[in-house]
């Protein structure tokens, strides 16, 4: 790392991780990647819920939910919890009674990511799953710098990942995640 050119010490990166459909591992993956952005590599990393329907961050890091992102959409300020992690921080869901994110919500959810990026080196983002696409937020996948797609391999079929394609430009998508592989004998 030491030796790379100057320009990229100073990287900020925002991905969002979503999947096909629920139950293939996608929030896991976002809080792995965003603790081994902050632990391993020291970079001062912000993981964000943004899964309305199945939020699950909170749980994950023992944490409560609120104020967290519901707050931020509302109030435009901005509540992190610091996680036990000296490098790693945390946007809860929030209280998501009766809210549903919406079309105004995408120049919040733009000004919460720029405002992110003046701070963090990375910003994660736990994302609904895809399908079905009634659920998925398509327009916030623009405001994120690329997405990751878990992949169960157990549970994912080859039509959803057709399917994705149809709701998603193939150059948002930066990488997948196979999850659940069995070892090769």
């Amino acid at each position: 790392y030491s030796k790379l050119p100057q320009e990229y010490k100073k990287m900020n990166l925002s991905l969002g991780i979503t999947s096909a459909r629920s139950g293939e591992g996608k929030t896991h993956i976002a809080a792995n990647l965003a603790t081994s952005f902050a632990v391993g590599y020291k970079k001062k990393t912000v993981l964000v819920d943004l899964n309305i329907k199945n939020p699950s961050i909170h749980k994950i890091f023992d944490i409560d939910p609120n104020p967290g992102l519901t707050h931020t959409l509302k109030n435009r300020e901005i509540q992190l919890t610091q996680s036990m992690h000296d490098q790693l921080y945390l946007l809860p869901i929030g209280d998501v009674n009766d809210y549903s994110l919406g079309l105004s919500d995408i120049l919040a959810i733009r000004d919460l990511i720029c405002t992110l990026e003046e701070q963090f080196d990375f910003i994660v983002v736990d994302m609904s799953p895809i399908l079905p696409i009634t659920e998925f937020p398509v327009l916030f996948a623009n405001e994120v710098d690329g997405l990751i797609t878990v992949v169960d391999s157990k549970t994912t079929k080859q039509s959803d990942m057709k399917e994705i394609f149809r709701h998603i430009n193939e150059d948002q998508i930066t990488g997948f995640v196979f999850n659940r592989m069995e070892p090769q004998s």
